[in-house]
């Protein structure tokens, strides 16, 4: 988890993103979110300290962002990046770094416009993530290359009943899956050897969130969210008959198994929230509201072949 950042002292297990008001945090361990590209918003607010009860369960930073809607104006376009990152890492008793190699390409299309003039606008986008890997352990004598092909997409329409009242409803996917081939690996030459087998990742899911905003009269008003976030927890391997089988002391990996664990998981968050905002006061306003989620998990995991061996080399 070395790519996420702590907030305000606590551990990066202890943040929360929220997206449109949908709360995205993986709650089984807390760490990481749902995978959302960077032209999906127009905001993004970083709280680290102080900030209301609103943004409750947690205790570090709130990533809170808001997603780009469309308008009365015609807007589309095409973003393309690319990324080639150049290994510099010294090897190690474990990893043979000088090998890694790690290269993405990140495409993107969008476009934005009414659907009913004054009334009813979209945004939609469509992002294709790309990325190819590789690398070698000198200890474990494997070598991986590792693919991932993801396609998000992601809408928001935004309809205004009156000036006053409006209807929101945001929706993306981040479903994803990452392949990654085991070979052999020699740590003396280091050249790699026969292919082993596939290890499929499943990640992400369909998210949604559809709001209702109201102002009644001056002072007062009212906001009511339901939405859903999912994510897959998903590892699958080829080899799921062969055992793991590790020799003692050094644990250098023996046999053709691909992955430890094989898993079939998925968890689902379900939210409801009403929040009342007062501003009659000079200087001042008051917030109100109540929010509840229901989260549920589903996971089948057992070990490679379903049985784990330590072998003593003498």
């Amino acid at each position: 988890f070395g790519n996420l950042a702590s907030f305000g002292g606590a551990s990066i297990a202890e943040n929360t993103s929220f997206i449109n008001g949908l709360n995205t945090t993986n709650f089984r361990t807390g760490v990481g979110f749902s995978k959302v590209p960077f032209e999906f918003y127009e905001t993004l607010q970083i709280k680290t300290g102080g900030y209301s009860a609103q943004y409750g369960r947690s205790t570090g930073g709130v990533m809170n962002a808001v997603t780009k809607s469309g308008s009365n104006d015609w807007d589309m376009g095409v973003n393309v990046y690319y990324n080639d990152a150049i290994a510099t890492s010294p090897n190690t008793f474990a990893s043979a770094n000088h090998v890694n190699k790690k290269t993405s390409t990140t495409s993107d299309i969008y476009a934005s416009g009414p659907i009913i003039p004054d009334r009813l606008f979209f945004y939609a986008l469509y992002s294709d993530d790309s990325q190819e890997q590789r690398f070698a352990g000198i200890q474990s004598r494997r070598d991986y290359d590792f693919e991932v092909n993801e396609g998000f997409w992601g809408v928001k329409l935004d309809g205004y009943i009156t000036p006053d009242h409006k209807l929101e409803l945001t929706a993306f996917s981040d479903e994803r899956t990452g392949i990654e081939t085991s070979y052999l690996f020699n740590p003396t030459d280091f050249s790699r050897g026969s292919e082993i087998g596939d290890t499929l990742y499943e990640e992400g899911g369909t998210n949604w969130i559809a709001s209702y905003t109201g102002s009644f009269g001056e002072n007062l008003q009212v906001s009511v969210s339901h939405g859903e976030n999912e994510a897959n927890r998903t590892v699958a391997p080829a080899t799921a008959s062969i055992p793991a089988i590790y020799e003692a002391p050094d644990f250098i990996v023996l046999g053709d198994w691909t992955s430890f664990t094989v898993s079939e998981g998925n968890d689902t968050r379900e939210m409801s929230r009403i929040d009342f905002t007062w501003t009659g006061f000079n200087s001042h306003q008051i917030k109100a509201g109540i929010d509840r989620e229901d989260n549920g998990a589903v996971e089948s995991t057992q070990n490679s072949g379903g049985v784990y061996w330590l072998l003593d080399p003498n």
